[in-house]
């Protein structure tokens, strides 16, 4: 609890997520929680476009360093590259959930120079298919510095039902919360964003 405390998400998704918890237990019943048996796809996507004012390279080395996820990502449990097979390619174990709700994964990671990454679970059991791309292209001219224009394309398909209505009630918070923790270790990194951000989201079910 103490932990989840410092994620800063809603107040409302603490609450929502603790009902859930319990209902998983069996202590609350249906009539009180509906919404887990509401849920029909296991699908859920999530898009985001940002203009952040980093390069693009630095916004790419941000996010190729799974070593560092546990640092500042709050669900991120652990994170760590395991084997690296070439300059583009290597694989990176990541331990993330609510607790105690959680999961390890393996993901293969491809890049295409610093502009783009695919991220693949490769064998979760919470998850069939997960897939996370970057693009990490030049952004408007500045006269004050480079500019990183970022597409962000999320894309789960989980195996339980259970998992599938939980994340139905926390993926866009949950997902938003993990862009804005990339922006904000940008920030750590290389100093405050000169850029007034400009978000665009599409969410689909």
């Amino acid at each position: 609890i103490k932990e989840m405390a410092s994620w800063k998400l809603p107040s409302r998704v603490y609450q929502q997520y603790f009902l859930a918890i319990r209902r998983v237990n069996g202590v609350v019943s249906r009539t009180f929680f509906p919404g887990l048996n509401a849920v029909s796809s296991h699908h859920k996507q999530f898009s985001e476009e940002r203009v952040l004012g980093y390069s693009p390279g630095d916004v790419f080395s941000v996010v190729a360093d799974i070593n560092s996820y546990k640092k500042f990502l709050p669900w991120c449990l652990d994170s760590k590259v395991i084997k690296s097979v070439s300059p583009d390619k290597f694989y990176g174990r990541l331990v993330v959930g609510f607790p105690p709700l959680t999961e390890a994964y393996t993901s293969e990671v491809t890049t295409a120079g610093n502009y783009y990454l695919r991220s693949l679970c490769q064998d979760g059991k919470l998850f069939k298919h997960l897939l996370a791309e970057w693009h990490f292209d030049e952004g408007p001219d500045n006269p004050l510095g480079q500019t990183c224009n970022l597409k962000f394309h999320v894309k789960f398909h989980f195996i339980s039902g259970l998992h599938s209505a939980l994340a139905h009630m926390f993926f866009n918070e949950v997902v938003k919360t993990m862009a804005d923790s990339f922006e904000k270790r940008c920030q750590y990194l290389y100093g405050p964003d000169f850029l007034r951000s400009r978000t665009k989201h599409k969410n689909k079910t």
